[in-house]
Protein backbone atom coordinates (compact mmCIF):
# COMPACT_ATOMS: atom_id res chain seq x y z
CA UNK A 1 0.00 0.00 0.00
CA UNK A 2 3.05 1.94 0.48
CA UNK A 3 4.20 1.70 -2.98
CA UNK A 4 3.33 4.57 -5.59
CA UNK A 5 0.79 4.14 -8.09
CA UNK A 6 2.92 3.83 -10.76
CA UNK A 7 6.07 2.32 -9.65
CA UNK A 8 6.89 0.26 -12.51
CA UNK A 9 10.23 -0.83 -11.61
CA UNK A 10 10.89 -5.38 -12.90
CA UNK A 11 12.37 -5.80 -9.71
CA UNK A 12 11.73 -4.37 -6.02
CA UNK A 13 11.81 -6.38 -2.65
CA UNK A 14 10.27 -10.11 -2.34
CA UNK A 15 7.02 -9.23 -0.56
CA UNK A 16 6.34 -6.56 -3.53
CA UNK A 17 7.18 -8.79 -6.26
CA UNK A 18 5.08 -12.04 -4.63
CA UNK A 19 1.64 -9.45 -4.52
CA UNK A 20 2.31 -8.29 -7.86
CA UNK A 21 2.34 -12.00 -9.22
CA UNK A 22 0.17 -13.08 -7.33
CA UNK A 23 -2.52 -10.91 -7.98
CA UNK A 24 -1.46 -11.41 -11.86
CA UNK A 25 -2.14 -15.12 -11.25
CA UNK A 26 -5.76 -14.54 -9.73
CA UNK A 27 -7.25 -12.59 -12.29
CA UNK A 28 -6.30 -15.20 -14.99
CA UNK A 29 -7.46 -17.50 -13.29
CA UNK A 30 -10.95 -15.54 -12.77
CA UNK A 31 -10.83 -16.60 -8.43
CA UNK A 32 -12.77 -13.43 -7.59
CA UNK A 33 -12.94 -14.39 -4.31
CA UNK A 34 -9.36 -15.07 -3.15
CA UNK A 35 -8.16 -11.81 -5.14
CA UNK A 36 -11.58 -9.57 -3.13
CA UNK A 37 -9.93 -11.37 -0.35
CA UNK A 38 -6.07 -10.14 -1.04
CA UNK A 39 -6.77 -6.74 -2.42
CA UNK A 40 -10.16 -5.68 -0.79
CA UNK A 41 -11.39 -4.33 2.38
CA UNK A 42 -14.16 -4.95 4.35
CA UNK A 43 -16.23 -2.07 2.45
CA UNK A 44 -15.46 -3.37 -1.13
CA UNK A 45 -12.69 -0.50 -1.84
CA UNK A 46 -9.70 -1.30 -2.44
CA UNK A 47 -6.82 -1.48 0.49
CA UNK A 48 -3.68 -0.28 -1.98
CA UNK A 49 -3.91 1.38 -5.48
CA UNK A 50 -0.74 0.15 -6.85
CA UNK A 51 -1.53 -0.16 -10.40
CA UNK A 52 -1.26 -4.35 -10.63
CA UNK A 53 -4.69 -4.48 -8.30
CA UNK A 54 -6.08 -2.19 -11.01
CA UNK A 55 -5.01 -4.39 -13.25
CA UNK A 56 -6.43 -7.52 -12.00
CA UNK A 57 -9.77 -6.33 -10.81
CA UNK A 58 -9.84 -4.70 -14.84
CA UNK A 59 -8.82 -8.20 -16.25
CA UNK A 60 -11.04 -10.29 -13.88
CA UNK A 61 -14.15 -9.24 -15.54
CA UNK A 62 -16.20 -9.76 -12.59
CA UNK A 63 -19.19 -7.09 -11.73
CA UNK A 64 -18.54 -6.91 -8.16
CA UNK A 65 -15.23 -5.14 -8.58
CA UNK A 66 -17.27 -2.48 -9.32
CA UNK A 67 -17.31 -0.47 -6.47
CA UNK A 68 -13.56 -0.69 -6.52
CA UNK A 69 -12.85 0.36 -9.93
CA UNK A 70 -15.06 3.69 -9.69
CA UNK A 71 -12.61 4.23 -6.70
CA UNK A 72 -9.32 3.25 -8.91
CA UNK A 73 -10.93 5.51 -11.82
CA UNK A 74 -10.73 8.38 -9.72
CA UNK A 75 -7.24 8.00 -8.35
CA UNK A 76 -3.72 9.81 -9.06
CA UNK A 77 -1.92 6.88 -11.21
CA UNK A 78 -1.97 7.11 -14.69
CA UNK A 79 -1.41 3.12 -14.53
CA UNK A 80 -3.70 2.79 -12.14
CA UNK A 81 -6.85 4.96 -13.93
CA UNK A 82 -5.88 3.64 -16.94
CA UNK A 83 -6.68 0.02 -15.60
CA UNK A 84 -9.43 1.03 -14.07
CA UNK A 85 -11.16 2.68 -16.83
CA UNK A 86 -10.59 -0.64 -19.07
CA UNK A 87 -12.08 -2.13 -16.23
CA UNK A 88 -15.50 -0.20 -16.09
CA UNK A 89 -15.42 -0.50 -20.15
CA UNK A 90 -15.17 -4.48 -19.81
CA UNK A 91 -18.47 -4.22 -17.11
CA UNK A 92 -20.49 -1.75 -19.31
CA UNK A 93 -22.15 -0.59 -16.21
CA UNK A 94 -23.94 2.98 -16.86
CA UNK A 95 -23.11 3.82 -13.38
CA UNK A 96 -19.37 4.59 -14.49
CA UNK A 97 -20.20 7.31 -17.04
CA UNK A 98 -20.29 10.08 -14.56
CA UNK A 99 -16.54 9.11 -13.56
CA UNK A 100 -15.67 8.90 -17.56
CA UNK A 101 -17.22 12.19 -18.78
CA UNK A 102 -14.81 14.46 -17.16
CA UNK A 103 -11.84 12.79 -18.79
CA UNK A 104 -13.29 13.81 -22.43
CA UNK A 105 -13.49 17.17 -21.76
CA UNK A 106 -11.61 18.87 -24.93
CA UNK A 107 -9.63 20.65 -22.77
CA UNK A 108 -7.70 17.46 -21.24
CA UNK A 109 -8.15 15.04 -24.09
CA UNK A 110 -4.34 15.13 -23.89
CA UNK A 111 -3.31 11.65 -22.56
CA UNK A 112 -3.72 7.94 -23.12
CA UNK A 113 -6.67 8.17 -20.10
CA UNK A 114 -8.83 9.84 -22.88
CA UNK A 115 -8.18 7.21 -24.76
CA UNK A 116 -9.28 4.78 -22.13
CA UNK A 117 -12.51 7.02 -20.83
CA UNK A 118 -13.54 7.06 -24.86
CA UNK A 119 -13.31 3.20 -25.20
CA UNK A 120 -15.08 2.63 -22.25
CA UNK A 121 -17.76 4.76 -23.26
CA UNK A 122 -18.05 2.58 -26.13
CA UNK A 123 -18.49 -0.38 -24.68
CA UNK A 124 -21.21 0.83 -22.24
CA UNK A 125 -22.95 3.01 -25.28
CA UNK A 126 -24.49 4.87 -22.80
CA UNK A 127 -26.52 8.35 -24.62
CA UNK A 128 -25.01 10.12 -21.59
CA UNK A 129 -21.45 10.48 -23.86
CA UNK A 130 -22.70 11.82 -26.93
CA UNK A 131 -22.77 15.64 -26.66
CA UNK A 132 -19.13 15.73 -25.27
CA UNK A 133 -18.03 13.29 -28.08
CA UNK A 134 -19.28 15.06 -30.52
CA UNK A 135 -17.63 18.37 -29.55
CA UNK A 136 -14.64 16.46 -28.99
CA UNK A 137 -14.41 14.80 -32.34
CA UNK A 138 -14.83 18.75 -33.62
CA UNK A 139 -11.79 20.17 -31.56
CA UNK A 140 -9.68 22.00 -33.46
CA UNK A 141 -5.78 20.33 -33.13
CA UNK A 142 -6.98 17.13 -31.64
CA UNK A 143 -5.19 13.95 -31.37
CA UNK A 144 -5.56 12.02 -34.56
CA UNK A 145 -5.83 8.88 -32.15
CA UNK A 146 -8.13 10.30 -30.10
CA UNK A 147 -10.47 11.30 -32.98
CA UNK A 148 -10.41 7.83 -34.22
CA UNK A 149 -11.61 6.59 -31.14
CA UNK A 150 -14.25 9.15 -30.73
CA UNK A 151 -15.68 7.92 -34.28
CA UNK A 152 -15.53 4.45 -33.13
CA UNK A 153 -17.36 5.43 -29.79
CA UNK A 154 -20.13 7.39 -31.46
CA UNK A 155 -21.04 4.49 -33.23
CA UNK A 156 -21.61 2.54 -30.58
CA UNK A 157 -23.90 4.75 -29.13
CA UNK A 158 -27.43 5.06 -27.76
CA UNK A 159 -27.86 8.58 -28.57
CA UNK A 160 -29.01 9.96 -32.10
CA UNK A 161 -25.82 10.61 -33.94
CA UNK A 162 -25.29 13.13 -37.06
CA UNK A 163 -24.53 11.33 -39.93
CA UNK A 164 -22.39 14.49 -41.01
CA UNK A 165 -20.13 13.59 -37.43
CA UNK A 166 -18.56 10.12 -40.10
CA UNK A 167 -19.56 11.88 -43.05
CA UNK A 168 -16.95 15.14 -42.38
CA UNK A 169 -14.21 12.67 -41.49
CA UNK A 170 -14.45 10.01 -44.59
CA UNK A 171 -11.75 12.75 -46.49
CA UNK A 172 -9.11 12.84 -43.55
CA UNK A 173 -5.77 13.22 -44.27
CA UNK A 174 -4.86 10.10 -42.02
CA UNK A 175 -6.16 6.94 -43.17
CA UNK A 176 -6.57 5.69 -39.14
CA UNK A 177 -9.45 8.36 -38.74
CA UNK A 178 -10.82 7.70 -42.50
CA UNK A 179 -11.13 4.18 -41.39
CA UNK A 180 -12.46 4.78 -37.82
CA UNK A 181 -15.09 7.35 -39.60
CA UNK A 182 -16.25 4.36 -41.78
CA UNK A 183 -16.49 2.05 -39.19
CA UNK A 184 -18.25 4.21 -36.87
CA UNK A 185 -20.56 4.91 -39.64
CA UNK A 186 -21.22 1.45 -40.25
CA UNK A 187 -22.51 0.75 -36.44
CA UNK A 188 -24.97 2.67 -36.66
CA UNK A 189 -26.92 0.34 -38.91
CA UNK A 190 -28.50 2.80 -41.11
CA UNK A 191 -29.22 3.16 -44.83
CA UNK A 192 -27.33 6.20 -45.46
CA UNK A 193 -23.93 4.29 -44.72
CA UNK A 194 -24.33 2.13 -48.15
CA UNK A 195 -25.72 5.44 -49.87
CA UNK A 196 -22.73 7.63 -49.05
CA UNK A 197 -20.35 4.51 -49.47
CA UNK A 198 -21.74 4.52 -53.23
CA UNK A 199 -20.27 7.25 -53.68
CA UNK A 200 -16.81 7.41 -52.70
CA UNK A 201 -14.01 7.01 -54.75
CA UNK A 202 -11.75 3.86 -53.75
CA UNK A 203 -9.54 5.14 -50.64
CA UNK A 204 -6.03 5.55 -51.55
CA UNK A 205 -4.69 3.77 -48.56
CA UNK A 206 -4.84 -0.07 -48.61
CA UNK A 207 -5.67 -0.42 -44.83
CA UNK A 208 -8.82 2.01 -45.58
CA UNK A 209 -9.75 -0.52 -48.35
CA UNK A 210 -8.96 -3.92 -46.50
CA UNK A 211 -10.84 -2.35 -43.35
CA UNK A 212 -14.03 -1.64 -45.40
CA UNK A 213 -13.69 -5.22 -46.96
CA UNK A 214 -14.22 -6.35 -43.17
CA UNK A 215 -17.23 -4.29 -42.30
CA UNK A 216 -19.13 -5.19 -45.54
CA UNK A 217 -18.77 -8.34 -44.50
Amino acid sequence: AALPQDESRPQLDAGADAFRLGVCALARMKAYEPLAAAVLGPDGLPRAEWWPVAYALQRIEDKRALPALLSLARSEGSFTRAFALKGLGALGDPTAVPVLLPLIEPARATSGLTIEAIRALGRIGDARGEPLLTKLLYTRGLNPMVRAETLLALGDSAAEVSVDAFVDFLGDPLPTVRLAALQGFAKRDDDSFLTVLSGLDPDPHWSVRAGLASVLA
